[in-house]
């Protein structure tokens, strides 16, 4: 077998065979295929008109008639290049020169094909391919990789590149701007555009661009809901259109026109540009408790809700659920006292916008007694309990008393309907008591155990405070319903025949200053069912009943009151004869206050505990 070293040159031409070396091999010979052994560049870095030289090293066993070697751009858009290069015996090398119509940017060398004088030909690919006489046979290990010329000043079809991304200048609230940094390389600046685009937490996309754009500088986003948003992608546009669009997983598709050309795998990291963003104002709702209130609150992206009291008071923070509101219970405050409440949706990057409520603490009002609302039972004593972040949503339920001044038996749930505000009722039917539920969606609905529940208002009851309805005041021995308007004013809806009301009558004004008003029963004995009601100083008023409907002049029968957690109508719970009024601690103790008979009350005894869980 007969070897040769061939040192060839490269021109820029059309490919094709310029010459061949003298035939001398045999026959036998002619069967084995040219062998590459090595390939280098004479230069690394080119420019228009500058000449270059590449080495080819084969052997072949008859002679290397020509080498054709094929060289392409990979980051550039428009056709590739292919570059023919044939042995000269007289002098071993020739020249290439860069066109000025090239394409800037890394060229690399494809492929080597290799004939022979007996017409033997291999191709050795850049993939470590190897084909012989058109037929792929095998993986090769010649080095092709470092055989790489870079052309500048010729023609830029690369497009933009971009060299990174950077962290957002702050965290904003929804609304506000906030600044994203870039880095981009390209020859044709300045770049007419930079746009970021980002996934939002609501599964839509945020854009913002820079136009025109500097090879380093800042985007400014304006997002409109909290929540993080996830860069997406970044696209480029350079002062000859050439557009790079260069997404998240590391794909990079250059564009002009119709000419397109992919760049997989240049992976960025772009989670330094995703953008947190701090929740929005929250949607909120506030309900008077004794010494406190409750709150809730939702805004997007929020994972916690967070409640300030104004002026330096306690900051309450409880945990939410994605997509789900907040649950707060502020203690500490005064009842009857109006106080400021910031609320604030909380995640991971910080404090939202505020919303700003008030709220005046009131004596709850979800405890009383009614007739028994079932058989064998002489009384019970009804009770509410909202909704919290601890329990189920609104639970009513009736507990058995013995008519001798204790509680008896097994409590019944009587329902789960959500009310702004319940209140004792004798409405379904007389002589059995039921409990008045005014609805979140205005209506005003009364139940009882095994009779479901059947509407007896119509609108406007969930804006409504004090509802009663345990007692006949106009004198025609059907119970009436007592309640107090946002405004004040104290009104009283007569029943007309069994379960209808008629429209309201007023009865005083002023009301909005009392912390709990109620129907008492017959306090002071005159066989006409009073009102009672306790102002912000803690005193305890009774304002005897007319009969017609109405009241008469008030007198202060009790003081101390504002710190309880409830008081209410008892009704004859000891089967004395006389009307007695009940209370709940704030410690939960159910307490029972004996009437005199004569508008007088008598020292609490303890009945029950544990009932703060009603406030």
């Amino acid at each position: 077998m007969r070897g040769r070293r061939v040192v060839v040159g490269m021109v820029a031409g059309a490919v094709g065979v310029l010459g061949l070396l003298p035939a001398s091999a045999s026959a036998a010979e002619a069967d084995a295929h040219p062998v590459l052994t090595s390939v280098s560049v004479g230069t690394g870095a080119a420019s228009p008109g500058s000449p270059g030289t590449v080495e080819v090293v084969a052997t072949d066993d008859v002679g290397i008639a020509g080498v054709t070697t094929r060289w392409v751009n990979r980051d550039s858009l428009g056709p590739t290049a292919a570059f023919e290069v044939v042995s000269d015996p007289a002098t071993g090398r020739g020249e290439w020169v860069v066109a000025p119509s090239s394409s800037d940017g890394p060229w690399q060398l494809d492929s080597v094909a290799l004939v022979d004088t007996a017409g033997q030909r291999a191709t050795y690919y850049a993939n470590g391919q190897l084909v012989r006489s058109r037929v792929p046979v095998a993986q090769h290990t010649v080095d092709l990789g470092g055989a790489v010329v870079r052309v500048s000043g010729a023609t830029d079809r690369s497009g933009p590149i971009l060299e990174g991304v950077g962290s957002p200048s702050a965290n904003p609230l929804p609304g506000e701007e906030v600044s994203v940094p870039y880095r981009v390389t390209d020859v044709s600046l300045p770049l007419r555009s930079v746009t970021f685009t980002w996934w939002t937490p609501s599964s839509g996309t945020a854009s913002a661009t820079l136009s025109p754009a500097p090879p380093s500088g800042t985007v400014r986003l304006r997002p409109t809901e909290g929540g993080l948003h996830v860069l997406r992608s970044v696209t480029m546009v350079d002062a000859q259109g050439i557009t790079t669009d260069h997404d998240r997983a590391g794909g990079e598709v250059v564009t002009r026109g119709a000419d397109r050309l992919s760049r997989p795998n240049r992976l960025l990291d772009f989670a330094p540009a995703d953008v947190g963003v701090r929740p929005d104002t929250p949607a909120t709702t506030v309900r008077p408790r004794p010494g406190g209130a409750f709150v809730t609150g939702f805004t997007r992206a929020m994972t916690a809700l967070r409640v300030e009291v104004t002026g330096g008071g306690s900051v309450v923070e409880v945990p939410a659920a994605p997509g789900e509101e907040g649950r707060a219970t502020v203690g500490g405050l005064a009842n009857g006292r109006s106080t400021q409440l910031v609320v604030r949706g909380i995640n991971a990057y910080g404090a939202g916008r505020p919303a700003t409520v008030s709220v005046t603490p009131v004596l709850a009002h979800s405890v009383a007694a009614v007739p028994a609302t079932g058989p064998g039972r002489r009384l019970d004593v009804i009770a509410h309990r909202w909704w919290r972040a601890d329990s189920d949503p609104d639970a009513h339920y009736a507990y058995p008393a013995t008519g001798t001044g204790r509680l008896a038996g097994t409590k019944t749930l009587v329902g789960h309907s959500r009310c702004e505000d319940t209140g004792p009722a004798d409405l379904l039917e007389a002589g059995v008591g039921d409990i008045l539920c005014a609805r979140t969606d205005g209506r005003l609905t009364s139940m009882a155990p095994g009779r479901g529940e059947q509407v007896v208002g119509s609108a406007g009851w969930d804006r409504m405070r004090w509802i009663d309805g345990g007692f006949d005041l106009d004198g025609d021995r059907r119970a009436d319903v007592v309640s107090m308007r946002p405004s004040g004013e104290l009104v009283l809806f007569r029943q007309t025949t069994k379960g209808l009301l008629a429209a309201p009558t007023r009865i005083g004004t002023g009301w909005q200053s009392m912390i709990s008003v109620f129907s008492a029963g017959d306090l002071d004995g005159d066989r006409r069912n009073d009102v009672a009601a306790v102002d912000t100083a803690g005193r305890l008023w009774l304002y005897p009943g007319n009969g017609r409907g109405g009241v008469s002049p008030r007198r202060q029968i009790g003081s101390g009151w504002q710190g309880m957690g409830s008081i209410f109508a008892m009704r004859d719970f000891d089967g004395d004869g006389r009307a007695d009024v009940g209370g709940v601690a704030m410690d939960g103790r159910l307490l029972m206050y004996r009437g005199t008979g004569t508008g007088g009350l008598r020292p609490g005894v303890r009945v029950g505990t544990g009932w703060h869980a009603f406030f």
